[in-house]
């Protein structure tokens, strides 16, 4: 198994996330973390709505490609809004297509 790097060009990656996200253990890892954020958005962005309806990945580093029973610690965890998961991603998007290719 091989860990989950994210590249946005990798197609299979990609695949195996989505497919992740409708797991069982994501929705109960999901839950627990809008539970223990009491639903309230953690970033507070530009537009936020202060309601937390997503969770924001703060690392892929734990994450395990076919892996779906949702292993990845709660810590790296944090609950947001659209709108500002949104600009998270983005930013998470930008910073890494700046880093060197290894």
């Amino acid at each position: 198994m091989r860990a989950a790097a994210k590249p946005d060009e990798d197609a299979e990656w990609f695949a195996w996330y989505n497919t992740y996200l409708q797991s069982d253990g994501w929705k109960r890892r999901r839950q627990m973390v809008l539970r223990r954020d009491e639903g309230i958005c953690t970033a507070y962005l530009t537009g936020c709505t202060g309601t937390a309806t997503e969770v924001h990945h703060l690392s892929y580093d734990m994450m395990r490609q076919g892996d779906l029973d949702a292993h990845q610690p709660l810590y790296q965890l944090r609950a947001v809004c659209a709108a500002c998961h949104q600009q998270e991603t983005a930013a998470d998007r930008q910073r890494r297509n700046k880093l060197p290719r290894t």
